[in-house]
């Protein structure tokens, strides 16, 4: 471990030699390293140089003196006389807002007052209208009902069409006649050939 060049007390007393030399000025931990020959770690220097500054600084407690009643008393009456001042001028600002909020919440009002009536002036007119047409609808002559078109199959496709013409067509008897239906050559009666 290298040798200190600067003790902690070489460094304090140097420190405070500068400081009797020039009581009103504050004595910086560069000028007691400069003082000391500017030899050494200025680091060192500054930390022991600052913590004897601040345990100067922090002594016993000061006790403090009572102030003399007169001085009490006008204190005590200043406070209260400020007391109720300010008071006034927080009620007297209170009012302000609250006289403001009033007018405007009236110049609110009438607004919509003004904007209700415009549109229950509107609402009458679009009844007046409604009630003109539909007593000029009532006062029209009953207009017919215009015809349906005719109902029509839908036309059939050739395919369809040709279908249609392949199948025999069905002879229908009349169950209470007493004739013979006449058998074309070549047609079948239940089944069975017709006899020529």
């Amino acid at each position: 471990m290298a040798k200190t060049i600067n003790t902690h007390d070489a460094i304090i007393a140097t420190g405070e030699e500068l400081e009797a030399a020039n009581p009103a000025a504050a004595i910086e931990p560069w000028e007691v390293y400069k003082a000391l020959g500017s030899r050494g770690k200025f680091d060192r220097v500054r930390d022991i140089w600052t913590a004897h500054q601040a345990s100067r600084v922090v002594g016993p407690a000061v006790e403090s003196e009572e102030l003399p009643s007169d001085v009490t008393a006008a204190l005590s009456a200043g406070l209260a006389i400020l007391d109720s001042t300010i008071q006034k001028l927080f009620s007297g600002y209170v009012q302000g807002l609250t006289s403001d909020h009033v007018r405007q919440m009236q110049l609110a009002q009438n607004q919509h007052l003004v904007e209700l009536n415009k549109l229950k002036s509107q609402l009458e007119y679009w009844m007046e209208t409604a009630l003109e047409a539909q007593e000029q609808v009532e006062s029209m002559s009953v207009v017919p009902k215009p015809r349906a078109a005719p109902k029509t199959k839908p036309k059939q496709t050739t395919r369809a069409r040709n279908a249609n013409a392949r199948k025999p067509v069905a002879k229908k008897v009349d169950p209470k006649s007493t004739e013979d239906p006449i058998l074309r050559p070549g047609e079948e009666t239940d089944g069975m050939p017709a006899s020529v």
